[in-house]
């Protein structure tokens, strides 16, 4: 009865502390980073020249020691113009992909993001359909490496987008990045 008791004890008092560090990853934190100022803007030429665009970002205090995190462009947050009629254009057809690749640095480094970046992320595959609008965006997220956790960590980053298409010539406007940033 005893052995029970203690064992029922034990049980009772460890439940709550293993309750709560499995806690550490259910907590997530949404964050926009407006790329504000072009830095999302791109004029992509068809043959596959990439485009680059530099920016800056900052996290709100509520993100402050992130300990993981996520990256993702939201379909929500793109949009693509085609250039105008034009000798030599290749129609837009359902299914054209633009890739758009991500470089991170810290802040001070916005002049050099793009040639030294602390980071950079496989492309993000933009399909779109006849009418210009996005389809998908794959992968849909993208785990960040814990470089770019500290550099988040600092509170301001800079970041570098290349955006790179085969067939397509237009504006190819990102509006945000987001992340999912956990504690």
């Amino acid at each position: 009865m005893i052995r029970h008791s203690r064992l029922t004890l034990f049980v009772l008092a460890t439940t709550p502390v293993l309750a709560f560090i499995g806690c550490q990853q259910i907590v997530r934190i949404p964050v926009e980073v407006p790329l504000n100022g072009g830095g999302g803007t791109f004029d992509v030429v068809a043959g596959g020249q990439p485009v680059q665009t530099v920016g800056g970002g900052t996290l709100p205090a509520a993100a402050a020691n992130v300990g993981s995190g996520t990256m993702r462009i939201k379909p929500e947050n793109v949009s693509f113009t085609p250039a105008g009629p034009a000798k030599g254009l290749v129609n837009l057809q359902a299914g054209s992909t633009i890739t758009v690749t991500a470089s991170v640095a810290g802040a001070e480094a916005v002049s050099t993001v793009c040639d030294s970046p602390v980071d950079t992320y496989p492309p993000f595959t933009i399909t779109l359909d006849a009418d210009s609008n996005v389809i998908s965006i794959s992968p849909d997220s993208i785990t960040l490496e814990s470089s770019t956790i500290d550099i988040l960590n600092t509170g301001s980053f800079s970041f570098c987008l290349t955006a790179e298409s085969g067939t397509l010539s237009g504006t190819l406007t990102v509006d945000a990045l987001s992340f999912l940033v956990g504690l």
